[in-house]
């Protein structure tokens, strides 16, 4: 079994290859963005619910209780799986304090409505073709 020597700097720190080197600054980079993403329900500027993936619960009209994404494409893709009014939100982190960053949305209602209306349409076209068949 051979043993690998690790080269030491002269103040007596290991030296990092160009791959780890490139990891740390992205993580860095990473760490220093302060924009987040959440998912929300948004029913009325008094009346939001943001999700929170640990719990699979909505915290109301608390951003802090939802699950904050350091990636769009995460948050996403967990939207995805959650009720078609969810939406997007983008909040920074700026000084420690959690700010919203994109604009209320709202027409969560009216968007529910149209999906609701939309099913019931092709469940009523769907009952009209068996029995003319």
């Amino acid at each position: 079994m051979s043993r690998r020597k690790r080269r030491v700097s002269r103040g007596g720190d290991w030296d990092l290859t160009p791959a780890q080197l490139r990891d740390l600054k992205r993580r860095i980079k990473d760490m220093d963005d302060p924009i987040r993403y959440s998912i929300a329900s948004e029913y009325g500027r008094k009346f939001i619910l943001y999700y929170n993936v640990s719990d699979d619960m909505f915290a109301q009209n608390d951003p802090s209780g939802g699950t904050l994404f350091k990636r769009r494409a995460a948050a996403e893709s967990i939207k995805k799986l959650l009720r078609p009014t969810a939406t997007i939100v983008k909040f920074t982190t700026k000084r420690g304090k959690l700010r919203r960053v994109s604009p209320f949305r709202g027409g969560t209602l009216e968007r529910l409505a149209r999906a609701h209306r939309k099913q019931r349409g092709s469940q009523t076209q769907s009952r009209g073709r068996r029995k003319s068949v």
